[in-house]
């Protein structure tokens, strides 16, 4: 049993991968409900269209998917009904202070349950368990709930939108593109695209907030912040820094610093050589701007870096490589 605060496809389709790997792999064939996250359209014949993710679940588990009836109670109640004991026995009066406690005292309350003794077996579920999962057929190595991802660019300010709020990453990343990932519907994920894991949050509640966290800047060279220090280092750094200011004075007038101090964080990611190269290229265009610069860059490599090696990092299982006609015996 887990729990969720949404159900998005990749919320039902982490609940029932979680339940398949608990279990250690799946069962020839799984009956479920018609929630249309799982069962795309009925056709008149009662014939089912499941959702393609739901059938690639089902193909790298091995198992059949069938559909309940619809408005047929037998299947129905022996779906639902378990639930009715959950709400009874564990959600009435029980008080949780997050959904990661929600999860956990779930899983004990389920790990309880299965020693109490059934009226029916007349033993308890723990005790014929062994002999039902021997019949089951193994799960595979990768992840299918993992593959639901979209790919994000983490803008120079080392954020990521997502759900219209915005969350930092860790500032190796800016200009970079990430995978990220919702779980149970409030925990975001984010991934370099090697697969591994780099930051994570708590979803807000409400649009337009922007979360940050402190170590994710840890390391940063502080900008400077007046106006006449702007302009110090910014020609200071740059043979040509003293043109370009000078052009934005004439074209932006007092966002000259702006327009300065933007480039300079420019230099955490561009070497000064490669920046100088951009704002000759920039004056060329006299385009007196910050995103003409950064544009100009993008089309040169990032300066060396280290990226950071988390404790938490995920490592994703390998993939083995298979000859075609290994697929086509399976096929057969």
């Amino acid at each position: 049993m887990t729990f969720s605060t949404d159900q998005t496809l990749c919320s039902v389709i982490q609940a029932l991968e979680e339940a398949l790997r608990f279990l250690g792999g799946a069962t020839r064939i799984i009956l479920v409900d018609n929630a249309k996250q799982i069962v795309f359209e009925t056709l008149n014949n009662n014939a089912k269209k499941f959702n393609d993710t739901f059938l690639k679940l089902a193909g790298m588990y091995s198992f059949k998917p069938v559909a309940c009836r619809v408005y047929r109670a037998r299947t129905k109640g022996k779906v639902e009904r378990p639930f009715f004991t959950i709400e009874q026995h564990f959600i009435k009066g029980n008080v949780f202070d997050s959904m990661e406690d929600l999860i956990e005292k779930g899983h004990r309350f389920i790990a309880e349950w299965n020693q109490k003794i059934h009226k029916t077996t007349l033993k308890p579920p723990v005790e014929l368990l062994p002999h039902d999962l021997a019949q089951l057929s193994p799960a595979p190595l990768t992840s299918c709930s993992e593959s639901i991802r979209e790919l994000r660019k983490v803008s120079w300010d080392c954020l990521v939108s997502v759900k219209g709020s915005r969350y930092s990453v860790p500032h190796q990343y800016a200009g970079r593109r990430v995978w990220i990932r919702i779980e149970h519907g409030y925990l975001l994920l984010v991934f370099d695209l090697g697969g591994e894991l780099v930051a994570q949050h708590v979803l807000a509640r409400q649009k337009g907030t922007t979360n940050i966290k402190p170590e994710h800047y840890a390391g940063l060279s502080p900008l400077p912040q007046s106006s006449p220090r702007i302009r110090e280092v910014f020609c200071s750094c740059f043979p040509s820094g003293e043109r370009f200011y000078q052009g934005l004075k004439e074209r932006v007038s007092c966002n000259a610093p702006y327009h300065a101090q933007k480039i300079l964080a420019l230099r955490e990611y561009y070497n000064d050589e490669t920046i100088e190269l951009a704002l000759n290229r920039a004056l060329s265009f006299k385009a007196f701007n910050h995103e003409t610069v950064g544009n100009i860059l993008k089309q040169y490599p990032f300066k060396a870096m280290t990226i950071p090696q988390n404790p938490g990092q995920v490592k994703r299982a390998g993939c083995a490589l298979r000859p075609l006609n290994y697929y086509r015996d399976l096929l057969h």
